[in-house]
């Protein structure tokens, strides 16, 4: 394993536990090894920008348009840092909180969104909450409402909650005005135990009937990851993977260090 790699996955790795300086550091002696690489000078960037820093945020951030003109996540920033804008930054985004489990995660889009201006102030990774009514199951960012379940699995968690379950559910992508979320039970009301969340989709029904509740067993099916498989390379318009890469992690042309199945 070469250095070079042993360092990136060290400082994405600090960065995943919030040790800013550690990221900071590990980056920098990435540096002396290759002075151009760009995905360490973003990395720096970042973790500054977790410590209030700007103004070695727009050191670091300027450095990296010194050698590629055309970086979106450099400009992005830069271009908030220089109208003092509020930055506002996810926490370290943790893959453990986006590995599936079969019948209990679901990464769905949302309906019903709500204006721009709302939804220019989400990021990937903020927690949500649901709000049930009768007909419908909400999502709320920091009190305000950004979209709704779709009406298929509305039917279907709407009854799971009444029974007693209970969900978390994240940002997971934003991305061509569409929201993303990834939904995971936490826990399961003893009376409907035997019923996955989020059975097979491969018979497209989500909906619950007598027959459902009064099996003794469903045995889970794995579900595969869900998201998009491309995107820009903004923080806020990312699936968790390439969230990762492009704001504080990979570089474009640099191994792979974190694989969809894996804690981060």
């Amino acid at each position: 394993m070469s250095k070079i790699f042993t360092l990136q996955t060290r400082a994405i790795k600090a960065a995943q536990e919030e040790r800013w300086d550690d990221a900071i550091l590990l980056n920098q002696e990435l540096l002396t090894i290759d002075s151009r690489n760009v995905g360490a000078f973003n990395r720096i960037g970042f973790a500054y920008l977790q410590k209030q820093d700007q103004a070695s945020a727009e050191e670091a951030y300027q450095q990296v348009l010194d050698i590629d003109n055309s970086n979106s996540v450099a400009r992005k920033y830069l271009e908030v840092i220089r109208k003092k804008q509020p930055v506002r930054l996810p926490k370290a985004l943790r893959h453990s909180d986006f590995v599936d489990e079969p019948g209990k995660t679901k990464s769905t889009g949302l309906c019903r969104l709500a204006d721009a201006d709302v939804m220019n102030n989400l990021s990937v990774g903020m927690d949500c909450e649901f709000r049930c009514a009768k007909t419908r199951i909400s999502v709320h960012c920091d009190d305000h409402y950004i979209g709704s379940l779709p009406d298929d699995l509305t039917a279907r968690l709407q009854q799971l909650i009444e029974a007693g379950n209970v969900y978390t559910v994240k940002i997971q992508s934003l991305k061509n005005n569409n929201i993303i979320v990834f939904i995971r039970e936490r826990s399961r009301a003893e009376s409907v135990e035997h019923i996955s969340s989020f059975p097979s989709e491969s018979g497209g029904i989500l909906t619950l009937d007598a027959s459902d509740i009064s099996r003794e067993d469903e045995e889970p099916v794995y579900m595969g990851e869900t998201g998009d498989d491309e995107g820009d390379n903004e923080l806020d318009s990312e699936t968790i993977e390439e969230a990762l890469k492009n704001s504080y992690d990979t570089d474009e042309d640099e191994e792979e260090v974190i694989s969809a199945d894996d804690e981060d």
